[in-house]
């Protein structure tokens, strides 16, 4: 009889040793599984972050153009306002610079993640292409748009490019 107890438990044993290796088996395919799906998932916020980086830099880098070739076009309206009293044409080349610009500010624009970045990039464009600019008929009125609406636009855009910027670097 005790050889009997012997066989059984030592069957029981084996059934539960195989058992648990199945468990144990099917625990360590799951938690691979787990890290595997984890470490994905990782590696394309990685991706993703990479490209907005990339993304916000070249739209600082754009922006300064734009910015730049703003400043230009101000310029030119207030000379031509102070030598013939009326405003006229920007010459082809900074009428294209700024239109290049322009576009690509627009489209990086569309790459943006954050919601407050886009909301100051819109507030500024309107801005800087808005008929209240347009309409100054003298050099004081452009002088008192850049003041009072232009730069407090561009100032408040690029203090949140910044700030969105530098966890990325």
């Amino acid at each position: 009889m005790a050889d009997v107890e012997t066989a059984v438990i030592a069957a029981g044993a084996a059934l539960g040793g195989a058992i648990l290796g199945v468990i144990g088996g099917t625990l360590e395919r799951r938690l691979a599984w787990i890290a595997d799906r984890e470490a994905r998932r990782e590696m394309r916020q990685a991706e993703r972050d990479a490209l907005q980086r990339s993304t916000l830099i070249e739209f600082q880098e754009v922006l300064g153009r734009y910015v730049r070739a703003m400043g230009k076009a101000t310029f030119h309206d207030r000379e031509t306002l102070k030598q013939l009293g009326t405003l006229t044409q920007l010459g082809t080349g900074l009428s294209d610079e700024l239109f290049e610009e322009g576009r690509r500010l627009r489209q990086l624009a569309l790459r943006i993640r954050d919601d407050e970045l886009r909301s100051r990039w819109a507030t500024f464009s309107s801005t800087s292409t808005s008929y209240e600019a347009l309409l100054a008929t003298t050099p004081k009125e452009i002088d008192v748009f850049m003041v009072s609406k232009f730069l407090p636009a561009q100032i408040a855009l690029e203090e949140r490019l910044g700030e969105v910027l530098r966890p990325l670097l």
